[in-house]
């Protein structure tokens, strides 16, 4: 077998292992009948969406309001919260296997860099740090998906991240757009 396919066939496997990890982390919702549109006033139910665990969080109200009002798509912050620690609204003090902290899992010395402001180590100052950090990634390179990969680092691991997110934040604006 040449390099090329060997390289080509890692990648594949590669692929169909990260694809069963993202459909493994989603959850079927069934979202509520509506009348055809038509206008026969038949009650059809809609195809499931699958839908990330972030269309769910516990705190919902919170992380919108503060999106909201730091000009970030809510959907961003729920993706990104969503596959950074499932959403762990409970535990603040969270720490990665790297020792990034919180729900939005912010190194310490980027939080003392970019946010010396927030304490981290409270939701609020989590919440608003990520916010500030990603509102500010997003400006300087063009896009949430550049923002998000800013957010997780670098290399391959930070671009698989990104896609996960993007792809995730394109499922929240589908469940929300069937749920209207």
């Amino acid at each position: 077998m040449t390099d090329g396919k060997q390289r080509l066939l890692t990648f594949a496997g590669g692929m169909l292992v990260i694809a069963v990890m993202i459909t493994s982390s989603f959850v079927l919702v069934d979202p509520p009948a509506r009348e055809a549109a038509d206008g026969t006033g038949v009650r059809r139910a809609l195809v499931p969406i699958a839908v990330p665990g972030a269309a769910r969080h516990p705190d919902s109200a919170r992380l919108r309001t503060y999106s909201e009002l730091a000009g970030v798509p809510v959907a961003v912050t729920f993706a990104i919260a969503w596959q950074e620690t499932r959403n762990n609204a409970v535990d603040s003090t969270v720490r990665s296997v790297k020792r990034a902290l919180g729900r939005f899992q912010i190194m310490d010395a980027t939080a003392r860099t970019r946010c010396p402001a927030f304490d981290v180590e409270t939701p609020d100052g989590n919440l608003a740090c990520f916010l500030k950090m990603v509102r500010e990634d997003a400006a300087s390179c063009g896009d949430y998906g550049c923002a998000a990969r800013i957010h997780n680092g670098r290399g391959y691991a930070a671009r698989a991240f990104a896609d996960t997110v993007l792809m995730n934040v394109g499922r929240l604006h589908l469940y929300w757009e069937s749920v209207r």
